[in-house]
């Protein structure tokens, strides 16, 4: 395979992670693979979070239903993983789209991804892993559940066609999950109606041994009811003492500065980092694939930064050709596209700016996958 000269040319002695960071720095063609790839696997949902771009209620109509429909073959992905393997990557991300548990072969493709020696992250709603067993067995390494409520009532309010008595099940899948020695991350969207649950979701993260991770809403026209107001952003934060106190005494790891920085809207820009200011390192650390085998830079679905299909070519062939590479050098000086000021990647862009210039740097957010 193509992807084992590539990664032949690595001294066999420095490890991929050095390789990649060496590689970036210097600006040169990767001989590496990323660190992670994230792979939407069907654009399918069984649920319609009120917040959601695709599924919410609040819309005036669905996505079309070819898309609705569109998921990626095993096939395809078994080809996806022997080039990740080959190209020495670290992790396969499954995300939305829709939810990966609602692909039909989900547990047969998680567990090739496994088989391949790849980590395996999950981010799901979960309420599909009706399978508890068969879920565990896969041994995944980390699972992001959607978790934007505090109780029953909440949860049914933010999921409207779920009902408050299916609140007890979730809990019941997510000590599971938490038993079985997955890393456990809940993943909480904060909008108007649940903004006054969030000292509930930090006791369940401390029930569970899990960490949270906050997110303001990012609302549209359709849902722009949900928003928090000057009031809620006020409240929230004048409570968050409490509730780093909260975290801290129950072993909670939260991303409280990086929610602080967003409550205060206008104050980010000064408060957090920008990808001006960190470059953008995400052509080396990362690539995305959606459920129609577009092959994207990053999670921006800007289609400047696409590079090709995997109905095309490989995964490898892709990643490294002159398209990938163009697409490096541009951002690299620093001329970016519409959508890279609210870039998905800036945990990774801070990390590994820290890394190569030995300087601190604010933090601006945290990503849908670690």
């Amino acid at each position: 395979m193509g992807s084992e000269k590539v990664a032949g040319q690595i001294a066999a002695t420095e490890r991929p992670a050095a390789a990649r960071l060496r590689e970036a720095r210097d600006g040169s063609a990767p001989g590496v693979g990323p660190q992670s790839i994230g792979v939407v696997l069907t654009n399918a949902c069984n649920l319609n979070c009120i917040t959601c771009w695709s599924y919410s209620p609040l819309r005036r109509e669905l996505p079309t239903l070819d898309w609705r429909r569109r998921r990626l073959s095993r096939e395809t992905l078994r080809a996806l993983f022997e080039d990740a393997a080959a190209l020495r990557a670290e992790r396969v991300i499954f995300t939305g789209g829709g939810d990966p548990l609602a692909h039909p072969e989900f547990y047969d493709i998680a567990a090739d991804a496994k088989a391949m020696g790849l980590k395996v992250t999950l981010i799901s709603n979960l309420t599909l892993a009706r399978d508890r067993a068969r879920l565990l067995a896969l041994r995944l390494d980390t699972v992001l559940a959607n978790f934007s409520c505090g109780d029953a009532e909440t949860y049914a309010a933010f999921h409207p066609n779920r009902a408050p008595a299916d609140f007890a099940p979730l809990l019941d899948t997510l000590r599971a999950v938490a038993a079985g020695g997955a890393e456990l991350k809940l993943v909480f969207v904060v909008c108007a109606i649940n903004a006054h649950v969030l000292p509930r979701a930090v006791a369940i993260a401390g029930q569970l041994g899990a960490s949270l991770q906050f997110k303001r809403v990012s609302i549209t026209d359709e849902t722009r009811s949900l928003d928090l107001s000057t009031s809620h952003q006020t409240a929230l934060l004048a409570q968050l003492p409490a509730l780093r106190s909260q975290s801290s005494a129950l072993k909670v790891a939260a991303n409280w500065d990086v929610f602080a920085a967003e409550l205060r809207g206008s104050e980010r820009a000064e408060s957090a980092a920008t990808v001006e200011e960190t470059g953008c390192w995400a052509g080396h650390y990362y690539g995305r694939v959606s459920a129609s085998g577009d092959v994207s830079f990053c999670c921006n679905q800007n289609p400047a930064l696409r590079v090709g299909s995997l109905h095309e070519a490989s995964f490898e062939a892709l990643w490294t050709s002159p398209r990938w590479q163009e697409i490096r050098d541009r951002l690299r000086a620093g001329s970016y596209v519409a959508g890279c000021a609210q870039c998905g990647k800036m945990d990774l862009n801070h990390r590994v700016a820290s890394q190569i210039r030995g300087t601190a740097l604010r933090m601006r957010g945290a990503t849908d996958a670690p």
